[in-house]
């Protein structure tokens, strides 16, 4: 284009002039997209936000039945606590720490059909406390898998890309364990159940491809999980390592398979700049965990109903037990397509580091609307 000379372009705002003749071509507007798996991301994840009244109360309101509850004490510190139905309500984990199951008085203690009830006060009910509670659907039946050389006891939702599975450790090199998705997972998040000397081990092919390895109760840098190969369509695998795989030991793996318009698992390169980089998921994000996988770092977390508008700046961590943090060090854009930092901090947007993330789907591009 010359300088001086002007463009009109119709993007879809309003009716075109001239009727689209051409075999094969599509207008180009989102209208025009393709319709996609899961049309409304809340029907298969979604978030709760509670006040606690230090006794018994019901979460209720998501549009789907939870099977996993990640609840996060939000202006007090306290450490974050997972449920899941194949565990059984009741029994908790931290995900800060290495600690081995417990049965907690005050905890998660049943799932309803469209939310969940805690009980007791702590980090899930304080009186007057403010709480997030993260939650996904694993579908409707538990039911024994044996694709792999371990016996699993596997809950899935496969068009959301999500199950639970649980199995018991043999400790024996190359083990491989059935998850039920039919779609090869991305992200496997594992935690031995009974030891409380083994972290939160997480394996993604999201970072380069090949099978990386992280830990969610940690800060460390990722390393190549040498020895173990990449999960199929129908089995993950384990090798003889301990944390998810020690004889005898009862194990839990959380499983994720990306959903075009749901679910995304990748990577990118920060620039130091309070201008960062855009990153593309295809919807526009209810929940976004970022990490620094190239040097050490927290595990980020946001989500759309702490922060209405944009920029985005509260956060919490999976690996830490601090209260709620809103500080411009946390600012995101949550666009519609996608999330563009807006800040420089280290964890975020560190020049030259790569950097993880886990984004789940509000609304799909095609239906969703900027802020």
């Amino acid at each position: 284009i010359s300088a001086g000379e002007k463009i009109n372009s119709n993007w879809g705002q309003r009716a075109f002039a001239y009727s689209n003749n051409i075999s094969g071509f599509k207008s180009l507007c989102t209208q025009n997209l393709a319709d996609p798996t899961i049309s409304d991301g809340s029907t298969a994840m979604d978030v709760s936000l509670w006040t606690g009244n230090g006794t018994n109360k019901t979460i209720s309101g998501l549009s789907h039945s939870p099977d996993l509850a990640w609840v996060k004490a939000r202006s007090f510190g306290a450490d974050p606590e997972i449920y899941d139905i194949v565990r059984g309500a009741g029994e908790r984990l931290y995900t800060s720490l290495t600690n081995a199951e417990s049965t907690a008085s005050s905890s998660v203690n049943s799932f309803t059909s469209n939310g969940f009830t805690v009980t007791g006060g702590g980090g899930v009910n304080n009186n007057n406390s403010t709480y997030v509670g993260w939650t996904w659907d694993a579908g409707s039946t538990t039911a024994s898998n044996t694709d792999g050389t371990i016996t699993s006891s596997v809950r899935a939702n496969q068009t959301a890309g999500f199950s639970i599975v649980s199995y018991t450790g043999t400790e024996t090199a190359n083990d491989s364990v059935g998850h039920g998705l039919n779609a090869a997972p991305e992200l496997i998040i594992t935690k031995n159940r009974d030891n409380g000397t083994y972290s939160w081990r997480v394996l993604t092919t999201a970072i380069d491809g090949s099978l990386d390895r992280l830990f969610l109760n940690a800060t460390s840098t990722k390393a190549d999980q040498t020895g173990v190969n990449v999960p199929t369509s129908s089995v993950f695998y384990v090798g003889s390592n301990l944390d998810h795989n020690k004889s005898g030991d009862a194990i839990i793996a959380y499983c994720f398979a990306p959903v075009e318009g749901y679910s995304a698992f990748g990577s990118y390169e920060g620039n130091g700049d309070g201008n960062g980089p855009f990153v593309y998921t295809g919807f526009r994000p209810a929940f976004l965990m970022i990490k620094a996988s190239s040097t050490t770092g927290n595990w980020h977390m946001h989500d759309t109903s702490r922060s209405v508008d944009n920029p985005a700046p509260e956060r919490l961590f999976s690996n830490l037990t601090n209260a709620e943090q809103t500080s411009s060090a946390g600012n995101i854009d949550i666009l519609s397509n996608g999330f563009k930092l807006k800040n420089s901090t280290a964890g975020y947007n560190a020049d030259g580091v790569t950097h993880v993330y886990v984004a789940f789907a509000e609304h799909p591009f095609k239906t969703a609307r900027a802020r």
